[in-house]
């Protein structure tokens, strides 16, 4: 697959042209961070067709500020496209990333939450009349799988749009799997998470399935995002397009052998076998009918308690080892791998993580991943709460007080009360755990 955006920044860093644009570092801190030069523009939209090709989508548009972006224009467009008169609402489940909610706050849409579990039993979705789509993440940080298909056959019977953050998988564009593939009609993927590519640099896939979103998606990119893009980060995205149609060319089975997944599936066997609990989860189809393991095949979630340790004390024991994990918190510690993740670095982990001796199994009193389910009481909308007067107040003090803030972990940046939600005595013992001793209220 051509490379236009690389092949264009290479060809003018050897032409020696003497710059009198922007940037001000004049190309000495690299040669490829130019502006919108001639011939400079026309190139993004080439790489982003070849991109459109790979992902089976019938458009596709570059993000150099990750998925957040990508997902207020997936937002925006549906917004824009929807013939509801009233306060629209998305349908989604607890647990998102923060992003939702900021694109609530500047899109002033009312959020209906949802728990995985709740779709899993009753295969049925929160839908009103005002409802202008449904949005769901998967992959999740924890590695939790939304079952796509089932979620697609859902949002037809109500002839919603599936608006999917699959940040965190857009290596399924190799693998199989990939949400615009299962029915989704929008998905977001950050190349950067699990691809070969730099920070910040994220696809918009749109499945235009006549809903002329396409359009409606490129004018709120240039509405949210910088009129100054990146463009260390779209070659990134360039050179990504040409790795995945290489990997894609090749068969399956002699990309899973011997790296990643295979190397990945074996860690996990290797260290159950050293009494670690790795955690997956299974899930029942229930419009195909079939249980499978809807666990993120990259990431390893360990229950570093069920080892002895707390997350963050399992976490000083890696890095004594030069190992760095994704997160954790007080239960789990999650590795997060990509598609270039070598045989000898998973050989290494294995070694290192044999010789972190088990303790007895400790009980965290918190399970940060049952954020998911803890649905707070809302009293104001996100975007008159956020806006409102605020006052501080402690935490302690807090428990049938409105948030007028959102108070995240980074990572995984999902928020455990929302602007508009009033604070329970449940989140307020989380929000103590975490460390947080002060809280923004509606005044």
């Amino acid at each position: 697959m051509n490379t236009p955006i690389y092949n264009f920044l290479k060809n003018h860093a050897k032409s020696g042209a003497l710059s009198c644009h922007t940037p001000g570092h004049k190309g000495i801190i690299h040669p490829f961070d130019i502006t919108e030069i001639d011939g400079a523009v026309d190139i993004i939209e080439q790489s982003e067709r070849n991109a459109s090709k790979l992902f089976g989508a019938a458009r596709t548009l570059f993000s150099c500020s990750g998925s957040t972006l990508s997902i207020f224009a997936m937002l925006a467009s549906v917004m824009n496209s929807s013939g509801v008169t009233k306060t629209k609402r998305i349908t989604a489940f607890r647990g998102a990333h923060r992003s939702l909610i900021d694109a609530a706050i500047l899109l002033d849409f009312e959020i209906d939450w949802i728990t995985p579990h709740e779709f899993v039993v009753s295969n049925e979705l929160l839908v009103t009349e005002n409802t202008v789509g449904v949005f769901a993440t998967s992959i999740d940080y924890y590695g939790n799988m939304v079952d796509i298909d089932n979620f697609s056959w859902a949002c037809q019977k109500y002839n919603l749009p599936l608006l999917v953050d699959n940040a965190h998988g857009a290596y399924q564009v190799i693998t199989g799997g990939h949400p615009i593939d299962l029915g989704a009609t929008m998905s977001v993927d950050s190349a950067h998470k699990t691809l070969p590519a730099l920070t910040g640099a994220a696809y918009l896939h749109i499945a235009d399935k006549g809903l002329h979103l396409a359009q409606a998606a490129e004018d709120a990119m240039k509405l949210f995002g910088t009129t100054s893009p990146s463009y260390l980060i779209l070659a990134s995205l360039d050179l990504c397009n040409h790795y995945i149609a290489q990997k894609k060319q090749q068969p399956r089975d002699g990309w899973n052998e011997p790296t990643p997944l295979s190397d990945i599936s074996w860690l996990k066997s290797e260290l159950r076998k050293r009494s670690y609990v790795i955690d997956e989860r299974m899930c029942y189809n229930k419009h195909s009918f079939h249980l499978s393991v809807r666990t993120d095949p990259l990431r390893i979630v360990i229950d570093v308690n069920a080892y002895g340790y707390s997350g963050s004390d399992y976490a000083v024991e890696l890095k004594k080892h030069g190992i760095i994990p994704e997160m954790y918190d007080s239960k789990y510690v999650i590795l997060l791998f990509s598609t270039i993740t070598s045989h000898d670095d998973i050989k290494y982990i294995l070694r290192a993580m044999s010789n972190i001796p088990k303790k007895s199994a400790i009980y965290s009193s918190i399970d940060y991943e049952m954020y998911s389910s803890i649905i707070p009481k809302q009293a104001l909308s996100a975007k008159v709460a956020f806006f409102s007067q605020k006052k501080m107040i402690k935490v302690t003090e807090s428990v049938g007080e409105i948030c007028a803030e959102i108070r995240v972990t980074v990572p995984p940046c999902v928020p455990f009360i929302l602007p508009g939600e009033v604070i329970s005595p449940q989140i307020a013992e989380i929000l103590l755990e975490i460390g947080i001793k002060e809280i923004a209220v509606v005044k």
